[in-house]
């Protein structure tokens, strides 16, 4: 959709990801929602962020952020993610704006994708039905290894999301900005 131009130029994306827990106790809830995102992010722009900024708080358990609100900077495009384990309601919803219309991607209903623009201001559904995620990826990853074909997701782009949330650690603990990939983003 995106690469058809039916968004037109991106001009940001807001995700949530939120519900009641589960609660870690090891990791924080940026570690443990936000890679999805990220990754997210990363594909549908094409590009790394520049910077991250991320801010939060520890309301069940002390120095372990149980809510975080993070941006990343990708020069001419900007993400917001708002990530929780402490909300009643489980939300997983990405939002893409672009220019000539917006795309919202809604995991918890049947309707999943949704395209929004001022000829269909009500939105129009796409896609529907259940999505498996995690086995998805399982047979794409057994189909890669016996074709020998370059996954989607690789070890460089593992290594650049946890890169960026330490960063984002990095970022909650001092409250700053924190420089990403510079100009190679």
């Amino acid at each position: 959709i995106i690469d058809q131009g039916v968004l037109g130029k991106i001009r940001y994306l807001y995700s949530r990801r939120s519900g009641p827990g589960p609660v870690r106790n090891d990791i924080n809830v940026a570690w443990n929602l936000a890679p999805h995102d990220v990754s997210l992010a990363n594909y549908l722009l094409g590009r790394l962020p520049l910077s991250v900024s991320a801010q939060g708080g520890s309301f069940l358990l002390p120095k372990i952020e149980d809510v975080v609100d993070m941006a990343l900077d990708y020069g001419e495009n900007k993400t917001f993610f708002h990530l929780s384990w402490i909300e009643p309601r489980k939300v997983r919803e990405v939002t893409v704006v672009g220019e000539l219309g917006t795309a919202i991607f809604d995991d918890t209903v049947a309707e999943k994708l949704r395209i929004f623009t001022k000829e269909n201001p009500q939105g129009q559904a796409v896609f529907s039905g259940k999505v498996d995620a995690l086995r998805d990826q399982c047979l794409h990853f057994s189909e890669c290894m016996r074709e020998r074909k370059q996954p989607i997701t690789d070890a460089k782009e593992g290594y650049e999301n946890v890169f960026i949330l330490e960063r984002t650690a990095e970022s909650l603990a001092s409250g700053e900005s924190v420089k990403l990939f510079g100009d190679r983003g």
